[in-house]
């Protein structure tokens, strides 16, 4: 069984980044991180720390104001008045009316995420590394390449969200920035505490949780009261409504992901596509577009599996990843399942257990192969999404 270790990296200013790490011992091994998706956090990744830690030297990280990465101490504090009790006070971090000094630079964004990983890499790890980031994770660790190249051996996209926030970036529109009263920064306006706390409540409910991941996931036997629990525990931290708040009115980053695959075209970052072909959110669409601005990627499509692919088909993608990973790192370029391009075989089956009972098999296809026709597959998809619409009863 491999060790994994949980650690607690000090960044900038009293924030606090967890992380787990696992095969140190593989001295000279690549180096493997992992990058969660919105909500979750390492613990997503245990499947993979395990596996993967018998070869290869393997980070998790949580990203700040997500699973156990927060600030050690309250960035903006509520002032002590009589008629707000301690329990309030305590609970409420972010909320009170002047930031501390420390904290004059922190909003929940994806700019800042960008930077923590690229601190991360260089301040931690010390060496270029082989990023592997699921959903919101492929979204930074897209961006994260496209601006840090040099720190970068190569990068795993599974079911990468193609865009985050809707608030413009000041830099790039700053005029239509100056329309948006606040950018995320702390601490939270009273107006924006009142639109986000009756939903920030409803979504940290555990039955609400299970049922997104119900929602997105395609094999729910994956899906574990531990795993919710672990969701449900991030919530808990008096941060946590705060972070809620400053991500919904974080601007968008400064490049998009468009613009950042481009920039991984060029610069010839190897990249390797594995999608769930079930996802209702990232559907296979967005991954054979970024196979469209990226000739060159590997692609891979699971079904039956939908957003979260590392965590409903742990063995295939492990099994994919770590041969694709070794055919980068000994320059054979031959990844799994593409060693014969032969264009009437673009599909494998693997055989797997289930993952509540070890005696039950089930099984994945795997196409080597994205649509051709992208525009078709999108229309056909939403022209089925509206009929299904309308065919609900009406209450």
């Amino acid at each position: 069984m491999t060790k994994t270790s949980s650690h607690i990296w000090e960044w900038r200013h009293r924030w606090h980044i967890h992380y787990q790490k696992a095969g140190s011992e593989n001295t000279g091994a690549p180096a493997l991180l992992l990058l969660p998706g919105f909500g979750v956090g390492s613990f997503h990744y245990e499947q993979q720390l395990q596996d993967f830690g018998q070869e290869y030297r393997v980070w998790a990280l949580d990203f700040i104001g997500q699973g156990k990465s927060w600030p050690s101490h309250d960035p903006a504090p509520l002032e002590v008045v009589e008629n707000i009790e301690a329990q309030v006070i305590a609970s409420s971090w972010g909320f009170g009316p002047v930031a501390e000094p420390w904290a004059a630079e922190l909003a929940y964004s994806v700019d800042i995420w960008r930077e923590q990983v690229q601190s991360f890499v260089d301040q931690v790890i010390g060496e270029p590394v082989y990023v592997i980031g699921n959903s919101l994770g492929g979204y930074v660790g897209t961006y994260f390449a496209a601006t840090s190249s040099n720190l970068v051996q190569g990068i795993v996209l599974m079911n990468a969200t193609p865009f985050w926030s809707f608030m413009p970036n000041a830099q790039r529109f700053p005029l239509l920035a100056k329309l948006i009263p606040w950018a995320g920064l702390l601490p939270v306006p009273g107006y924006a505490r009142t639109l986000t706390q009756v939903w920030w409540n409803l979504l940290r409910k555990p039955q609400t949780i299970r049922s997104l991941l119900e929602l997105v996931y395609k094999d729910h036997s994956a899906l574990s009261d531990n795993l919710v629990d672990k969701i449900v525990e991030a919530t808990d931290h008096p941060a946590a409504g705060a972070a809620f708040a400053s991500i919904l009115f974080a601007p968008k980053a400064y490049s998009n992901f468009t613009e950042n695959l481009i920039r991984l075209r060029k610069e010839k970052v190897p990249l390797c596509l594995i999608y769930g072909r079930e996802d209702p959110w990232v559907v296979p669409f967005w991954g054979q577009q970024v196979k469209q601005h990226v000739p060159d990627a590997v692609y891979y499509e699971l079904s039956p599996v939908g957003h979260c692919p590392h965590h409903e088909a742990p063995e295939v993608v492990n099994f994919l990843i770590r041969k694709w990973v070794q055919s980068i790192y000994q320059g054979s370029n031959c990844p799994a399942l593409l060693e014969s391009m032969n264009p009437y075989h673009m599909a494998h089956q693997f055989v797997v257990r289930s993952s509540t009972h070890e005696a039950k098999e089930r099984q994945i296809l795997v196409h080597v192969k994205p649509h051709q026709n992208f525009i078709r597959d999108f229309y056909n998809w939403l022209l089925g999404f509206m009929m299904k619409q309308r065919s609900q009863p009406k209450i």
